[in-house]
C-alpha cells in the first residue's frame, strides 16, 4: 500500500514537472521557430526579387541554440543544380582568418616566432635582395604592415596560375617594391603570400595540408578544403556573372588548385562554417570539447594595428588582428572578414560578447552588396530588435533593387562602349596571333577563332576587343578589369607588345 502511494506520488510529481518544463520551454521553441521562419522568408524574398543572383547560402550560430543553415537557388544555373547546406562556395579573402589561426597554432607549437624577422627564415635568408625584407616579422605579414607589395605575384597566384616555384621565388626577390606609406596598414594579399613561402621552405609543408591537419579535421569540417580538386563537381557552387544587364550565366573563369593561395584559397559550406564560428566564439571549444587552448584563439583575434575599413556600411572597421578585421556594430564589438572574387562573395562575422555569428556565401559578383544587408537584418532579429528588422525589410529590398538596376545600367553602358570602339590595326588580325612572353607575367597566347581574336594566359582566357589607339587591343588579365596592349610592328611583322611598362616578346607564331 505504502509502495503504491509512493509510486503514485512520484508519478504526479513527474507529471507536474513535465508540465512545468513544457510551459517554460514551449514559448522558447515557438519563438525560435518563428525567428527562423522570419529569417528564411526574408532570404527567400531577397532572392526572389533579385533575379540575377543564382544562390544565397546563410549560416547563423547562437548561444545555447542549434545553428541555423539555409541555402536557396542554384549552385549551377546552367545545370539547374540547387545549392544545399553542404555545397562548397569559394570564400576568397575570408580565408585569411583560417590562415591567421594556423599561424597562431604553429606559434603555440613553437614552430614559428611572431616577432622574429622573416629574413631569418627560409626562403628569405637565401634571397639576393633580402635587405628589402629586413625588419619585417610574421606579425607584420598577418596584419598587412609589410611596407612592400608585388602585383606580379597577385596576377600569377590569384588569376593565371601560370608559374613554377622558381618563378615565385625570383619575382618575390626581384619585384617586391616598397610602399610610400612604409609599414602603415595597407590591406593586400602580399603578406599571406610570403607567409605561405615560410611554411613551404622553413617548415617543409604546404599551407593547404596544414589547414586540413590542424583546423578542418579537428573541427570536422568535411565539406571544406584549400584544393579545388578535393571536390566533386556536384558539390561545388559555380561563379556567375552577367553578360548584359539581364542575362546571367555561369562564368568560364574557374578556380584551380594553382590559383588557390593562402590569402584567398578555401572552399567551404555553411554547415561547416557554423563549426568554425562556434569554435571562434567559444575560444577554442566545439561541442564542449577543447580543440585548442583559448590563448591560441585570443591571439588569432588580438588587435595588432588600427585599420579603417573604407567603403562598407554594415560595420565600422577600426582594427586588424592576425587574419581578422575588428570593428563595431551599433555599439557592439564585431570580429569579421569579407571575401570577393569574380563570381563569388562571402561574409564571415560574429559578435563575441553576444556569441552570435553569421556566414553568408553568394555565387555572383554582386553578392558583396547583398550579404551586408542580409547580415544587418539577421543581427537585428538575433538581438531582438524586431522594429529595426521590420523597417529593414522594405528598405533592404528597395536598396538592393537600386543596386541591381545601377549594375544593369553600368553593364549595358560598358558593353555599348566596347562595341563602339574601332580596330586600329595596320595588319590583318591573324598577323597578331602567336606566343608572347614576359619574365614576370608569363606566357600569353593570342589566337584567331570564330573570326575573333582570343587570348590565353594560364587560367585566364577571353576575347580581345578593339581599342581606339594605333596597334592596340583590350584584354582582361583579371576578370572585369581591362588593360590595353600595344603592338610594335616592324617590316610587316609583329615583334612584341607593351602592357604598360612590361614588354611581351613574340617568340613564335
Amino acid at each position: 500500500m505504502n509502495t503504491q502511494i509512493f509510486s503514485l506520488s512520484n508519478t504526479i510529481k513527474l507529471l507536474l514537472c513535465s508540465a512545468f518544463l513544457f510551459m517554460i520551454t514551449t514559448p522558447f521553441t515557438f519563438a525560435q521557430s518563428s525567428k527562423d521562419k522570419r529569417i528564411t522568408e526574408f532570404i527567400d524574398k531577397v532572392h526572389k526579387e533579385l533575379k540575377i543572383i543564382p544562390a544565397i547560402s546563410v549560416a547563423i550560430v547562437r548561444p545555447n541554440e542549434k545553428p541555423y543553415c539555409y541555402a536557396t537557388g542554384f549552385a549551377d544555373i546552367e545545370a539547374k543544380r540547387k545549392a544545399t547546406n553542404s555545397t562548397g562556395f569559394y570564400i576568397a579573402s575570408s580565408t585569411k582568418p583560417f590562415v591567421g589561426l594556423l599561424a597562431c597554432i604553429l606559434e603555440e607549437e613553437g614552430k614559428i616566432d611572431f616577432q622574429k624577422p622573416i629574413i631569418e627564415y627560409k626562403p628569405f635568408v637565401d634571397l639576393k635582395e633580402k635587405s628589402k625584407f629586413a625588419g619585417i616579422t610574421i606579425n607584420d605579414l598577418l596584419s598587412h604592415q609589410v611596407g612592400l607589395d608585388n602585383n606580379y605575384l597577385s596576377v600569377r597566384l590569384a588569376y593565371t596560375g601560370e608559374y613554377t616555384e622558381n618563378d615565385i621565388l625570383r619575382i618575390t626577390d626581384e619585384e617586391s617594391i616598397p610602399l610610400e606609406n612604409q609599414k602603415e596598414f595597407n590591406y593586400s594579399n602580399y603578406g599571406y603570400y610570403l607567409f605561405s613561402l615560410i611554411i613551404k621552405y622553413e617548415l617543409n609543408g604546404d599551407w593547404q595540408d596544414l589547414l586540413q591537419e590542424k583546423i578542418f579535421k579537428p573541427l570536422e569540417m568535411k565539406n571544406t578544403s584549400a584544393r579545388v580538386s578535393d571536390f566533386k563537381e556536384k558539390k561545388l557552387a559555380k561563379p556567375h556573372t552577367n553578360t548584359s544587364g539581364e542575362v546571367v550565366e555561369k562564368s568560364d573563369f574557374l578556380k584551380t588548385d594553382k590559383t588557390m593561395h593562402a590569402a584567398g584559397g578555401i572552399i567551404t559550406s555553411v554547415d561547416d562554417m557554423t563549426k568554425f564560428l562556434s569554435f571562434q566564439i567559444n575560444k577554442g571549444e566545439l561541442n564542449d570539447k577543447v580543440i585548442y587552448p583559448n590563448t591560441v584563439i585570443e591571439k588569432n583575434q588580438e588587435q595588432l594595428t588600427s585599420a579603417k575599413h573604407k567603403g562598407i556600411e554594415i560595420f565600422v572597421g577600426n582594427g586588424y588582428a592576425r587574419g581578422w578585421r575588428l570593428g563595431d556594430f551599433e555599439g557592439k564589438k564585431v570580429i569579421y572578414h569579407f571575401g570577393a572574387y569574380h563570381g563569388f562573395a562571402s561574409h564571415l562575422s560574429f559578435l563575441p560578447n553576444k556569441k552570435i555569428g553569421i556566414s553568408i556565401n553568394i555565387n555572383h559578383s554582386l553578392g558583396l552588396y547583398i550579404q551586408d544587408l542580409i547580415a544587418s537584418y539577421v543581427y537585428q532579429i538575433e538581438l531582438g530588435n524586431i522594429d529595426s528588422a521590420a523597417s529593414l525589410e522594405e528598405e533592404t529590398i528597395k536598396a538592393l533593387k537600386g543596386k541591381i538596376e545601377s549594375y544593369k545600367k553600368y553593364l549595358d553602358r560598358h558593353i555599348k562602349k566596347l562595341e563602339e570602339r574601332h580596330w586600329e590595326l595596320s595588319l590583318p588580325k591573324k598577323k597578331y596571333t602567336g606566343i608572347y612572353q614576359n619574365k614576370n607575367l608569363g606566357t600569353l597566347r593570342i589566337f584567331y577563332q570564330d573570326e575573333k581574336i582570343m587570348y590565353e594566359i594560364g587560367n585566364v582566357k577571353g576575347i580581345a576587343t578593339a581599342y581606339d589607339l594605333e596597334e592596340s587591343m583590350r584584354i582582361e588579365l583579371t576578370p572585369g578589369s581591362g588593360v590595353i596592349i600595344q603592338f610594335e610592328v616592324k617590316d610587316n611583322k609583329v615583334i612584341k607588345f607593351y602592357l604598360q611598362e612590361d614588354v611581351f616578346f613574340k617568340i613564335n607564331d
